[in-house]
């Protein structure tokens, strides 16, 4: 979620704050998918915020491919150890032990039940689970410096290479699992490919060299990206009607699944084509929002649960979510921006 470039590029702005948008919408309508039964409004509603919320963690990690491994930024070993994984581990321990405190001691004692120290240390070790993000980032992080040595436009070639490769054998993986809970048994397609060990090819970082390809390299033609667009189009509806027929949301809502891999491509691409060409003032607070992001993506789900405690859900469904999505929003932009006015608190939301 790194902000920093040597020359500002405000569709990386608008796509960080799409991408933060989504991510609040998914925790905002996930538990109607989770909860209620198939083809009920919660559940039809639920299922259309999620899908098409589905690009915010793939736009967050190819804003930061195409930050990272800008061929115009230096990025040694040391540098990213000792700025940004020591940066975001901090900042990781301690919302680890902030959200930890609130859901196994503050919440039970407002409700008068024992505190649960088990699941408090628990709760420290592993994060609450939107955190999960962060410790993914910390690895790609640490990957950064080797993918540096040939990420470059002269390796253009190479890089597209090993993105094909990657979907072949990771992307495509949830598609053939989706397809079997069809009763179609093509398992044995994963089995062939699984007996190469192309694990070099797994992860997310295909999404750190798909944005450094869109945004250094980018797709000139107007045909092979109106393509993309189509094809993003289809991927969304693809996500949303498969669930709503099979309830199977692991497969569908997966990060590293084809589908949702490629409607994030085609909205990062687009985000990255259209010239936004913003007064002097509006490119201020557009920076400004931006750089709000990471607390907002932080802060949201104790915003939320708070929220979920004092109006639980009763009907229409719709309304709820879109109610709930625009306060959680607003009272966590509010949030992030007063605790990045106190110089003491204001690095536990700055990654």
């Amino acid at each position: 979620m790194d902000s920093m470039s040597y020359k500002r590029n405000h569709s990386l702005d608008i796509a960080r704050m799409v991408a933060t948008l989504t991510v609040v919408m998914i925790h905002c309508s996930a538990t109607f998918v989770a909860n209620y039964k198939q083809y009920t409004s919660e559940f039809i509603f639920g299922n259309l915020f999620d899908s098409i919320s589905r690009i915010g963690v793939p736009l967050f990690l190819m804003i930061s491919g195409s930050l990272f491994l800008d061929e115009h930024r230096e990025v040694t070993l040391k540098g990213i150890f000792i700025k940004n994984i020591k940066s975001i581990a901090i900042i990781t321990i301690i919302w680890a032990i902030i959200y930890s405190s609130v859901y196994n001691v503050i919440f039970p004692l407002l409700t008068s039940e024992t505190i649960n120290a088990k699941g408090f240390l628990n709760g420290i070790v592993k994060g609450h689970n939107h955190m999960w993000y962060l410790y993914m980032i910390i690895g790609l992080y640490m990957i950064t410096p080797f993918l540096k040595k040939f990420v470059c436009k002269e390796n253009k070639g190479m890089i597209l290479f090993f993105i094909i490769i990657s979907l072949c054998v990771q992307f495509f993986t949830p598609v053939i699992n989706a397809i079997c809970e069809l009763g179609i048994n093509l398992s044995f397609i994963n089995t062939w490919l699984n007996k190469f060990h192309l694990d070099f090819f797994g992860g997310y970082i295909t999404y750190f060299l798909v944005g450094w390809y869109i945004v250094h390299i980018g797709i000139k033609q107007k045909r092979i990206r109106y393509i993309i667009y189509s094809l993003g189009a289809i991927s969304l509806l693809s996500i949303f009607f498969y669930v709503y027929f099979t309830c199977d949301s692991k497969n569908a809502y997966n990060n590293i699944g084809l589908p949702v891999f490629v409607y994030s491509v085609s909205v990062f691409l687009a985000l990255n084509n259209i010239r936004f060409n913003f007064k002097e003032k509006t490119a201020k607070k557009l920076m400004n929002l931006s750089k709000l992001t990471f607390g907002v993506y932080i802060i949201h789900m104790l915003v939320l649960s708070i929220y979920s405690k004092l109006f639980p859900y009763r009907r229409y469904s719709a309304l709820y979510i879109v109610v709930c999505f625009a306060i959680v929003v607003c009272s966590s932009f509010l949030i992030s921006y007063v605790i990045s006015k106190i110089p003491v608190l204001k690095k536990i939301i700055k990654a």
